[in-house]
């Protein structure tokens, strides 16, 4: 059985947090005096981080459950994205 309200704020912030990467890079290109190939490692170090977290997760979810591992890391993402958001201001 699924979870689809979980499932579908998973995919969304997925596609905004990873998937933004490649509209970004001009600006990230130009403020932080990068090239094209370390944009691509940017790119790239994002995703190997997903990648090499799923094998270790896989054990946590058998334990409590994938609604909630999946409500714990909605949690850690919001905590992590709302201790950032203050961090531009002056």
């Amino acid at each position: 059985m699924g979870y689809p309200q979980i499932d579908t704020f998973t995919n969304i912030k997925n596609i905004y947090s990873g998937r933004s990467l490649q509209s970004l890079a001009p600006f990230l290109q130009s403020d932080l005096n990068l090239n094209h190939a370390q944009i691509g490692i940017l790119t790239s170090t994002f995703f190997m981080g997903v990648l090499f977290l799923f094998i270790p997760m896989g054990w946590p979810v058998d334990r409590i459950g994938v609604y909630w591992m999946m409500s714990l890391g909605q949690l850690i993402v919001r905590l992590f994205f709302h201790s950032i958001s203050g961090s531009s201001r002056k």
